[in-house]
């Protein structure tokens, strides 16, 4: 379906914001449960703007002790990974559709939908007609199947969450 997504000839800049405005809510909420299964001081340090995640003992009183996590099961881990997985793929197609339509992260976030508005007027013109690429994920058309799988896609995921927002943003024209 991404694919789809990312070869369809969007008439206006308004059907592209649309879609990634949909994107961005899928990540908003999927996304960051995932970040939480997989790297809560990842998740903490970003709540608190790149300051060191405050651990658990440090916001408990003396008294209590730490909670003890229960370890996933194989199959618990493969179910999380193969999310992680789609959650991705999202990232990597709303980042493809901003870059070949050169929509910034901020015309996204003042996008309404239903709202008319001069942007969501504009042709939308691609940059290029190269496909979409999935290199960046190994998994996106290889199954996760082992431990090792689920770890390596675990890192992939994390570092494809830690680098979005880090590309260079298409500039604004209005």
């Amino acid at each position: 379906m991404a694919e789809n997504f990312a070869c369809f000839e969007y008439k206006t800049q308004e059907e592209v914001l649309t879609v990634i405005k949909y994107l961005t809510g899928i990540l908003s909420t999927t996304g960051m449960q995932l970040i939480e299964m997989f790297s809560p001081q990842h998740l903490l340090a970003q709540l608190h703007d790149g300051n060191p995640p405050m651990t658990l003992t440090q916001e408990a009183p003396p008294e209590v002790p730490a909670p003890v996590e229960p370890k996933p099961d194989l199959t618990s881990n493969l179910a999380y990974s193969r999310s992680s997985v789609i959650v991705a793929i999202l990232m990597v197609l709303k980042a493809f559709l901003k870059m070949l339509y050169s929509i910034s992260e901020d015309k996204c976030s003042k996008f309404v939908l239903g709202k008319r508005s001069t942007i969501g007027d504009k042709p939308a013109s691609r940059r290029h007609e190269k496909p979409i690429s999935w290199e960046r994920i190994p998994f996106a058309v290889t199954e996760v199947q082992t431990t090792q799988d689920v770890e390596v896609q675990k890192q992939t995921f994390l570092t494809i969450w830690s680098e979005d927002g880090l590309s260079a943003e298409p500039m604004d024209d209005d």
